[in-house]
């Protein structure tokens, strides 16, 4: 029934679609047939039109009405196609528009990236070194038996910060550097909870509430398990630290519109609206010691799924909906 339905659909569209080149035949062959049917009504009501000389002229009469029909709806029927030409060139020219937006954005991203990693690169040369020897020489002099003294917490401090330097180090590279894929069929519900386990063992330690909302069915996606887990780890961990390690984090996998989704959600203070905008973007960040570098690296990964990331608006496990939702879509594998 259904498949009937979308032949009784389909036809008119392909019978407009034969008959369009003909629009202006069409119309002569419409006023032929006008002239054609006036002529037999006007003999059928027996309607007479004479000439001063008493010469019939229903014939001239019909031929003249037809033949300014004939002009009328073959000029109606350029005029038809010449429309639909404008409206097909319109809808060409803005595919193109959009197409070539598309190829810039890239471009600039492209160049973007390629900046960021010549800049990363070359902090990696420069900056790492001294900071390995800076660290190595803070972490011999921790060694001794002074604990309590501000040279003690000074000595802490430097090891501390050089670890954080690092880490900003390495977050750029991984950010410059383009995520090496290793696609295969996976199942969604194995990355979830992957990742549940990974967070918590991370926060065994503090109370946060872990919980996991699986699919009825398994959803197979094409992608890398390893860089996805990550993913996902790594959006726990912003909900953990959102949250103050004493709230409640959900995974939830669902399958939408033929898409395999997965929401990573807790019941913290959530995205600020101003944000929402830049979320994604490198060096955007709302904490006080973050690097914004972990959600466009997410991002990146997730593009090179040929997926979605989104954060959603009052989609949170608090009240209201409030807290954070950030929502992964990959496109779901034909079984």
């Amino acid at each position: 029934m259904e498949n009937d339905k979308l032949s009784d659909d389909q036809s008119p569209l392909t019978i407009k679609n034969r008959l369009q080149p003909h629009w202006p035949v069409l119309g002569i062959v419409f006023g032929i047939v006008s002239g054609i049917f006036d002529f037999w009504f006007f003999r059928f009501l027996n309607i007479e039109m004479n000439f001063a000389g008493g010469q019939d002229a229903v014939p001239l009469v019909v031929l003249f009405f037809s033949v300014n029909i004939c002009i009328l709806g073959y000029t109606i029927g350029r005029l038809a196609l010449a429309k639909v030409g404008l409206r097909e060139n319109a809808e060409t020219i803005t595919k193109q528009m959009l197409a070539l937006e598309e190829s810039r954005t890239r471009v600039l991203e492209s160049e973007k990236l390629a900046a960021i990693g010549r800049l990363a690169a070359g902090i990696a040369h420069e900056v790492r070194n001294p900071l390995g020897v800076i660290r190595a020489s803070a972490t011999m002099l921790a060694e001794e038996k002074d604990t309590e003294s501000d040279g003690a917490r000074a000595r802490s401090f430097i090891v501390e910060e050089v670890d954080r330097l690092n880490s900003f180090v390495t977050g750029l590279l991984s950010y410059a550097r383009p995520a090496q894929l290793i696609l295969t069929d996976a199942k969604l519900s194995e990355i979830a909870e992957a990742a549940l386990g990974l967070a918590k063992k991370e926060y065994e330690e503090d109370s946060v509430t872990f919980s996991i909302e699986l699919a009825t069915k398994a959803l197979a996606i094409q992608g890398d398990s390893g860089l996805l887990t990550q993913v996902v780890l790594s959006l726990m961990s912003n909900g953990a630290e959102a949250t103050g390690k004493s709230g409640a984090l959900k995974i939830r996998c669902f399958e939408e519109d033929g898409f395999a989704v997965l929401d990573v959600l807790d019941d913290g203070p959530g995205v600020e609206a101003e944000a929402f905008e830049q979320i994604f973007d490198p060096f955007f960040t709302t904490k006080s010691t973050g690097t914004g570098l972990g959600l466009a690296t997410a991002a990146r990964i997730i593009e090179g799924h040929k997926g979605t990331i989104e954060a959603l608006s009052k989609n949170g496990l608090g009240p209201d909906g409030r807290g954070a939702c950030f929502r992964l879509r990959f496109q779901l594998l034909k079984e």
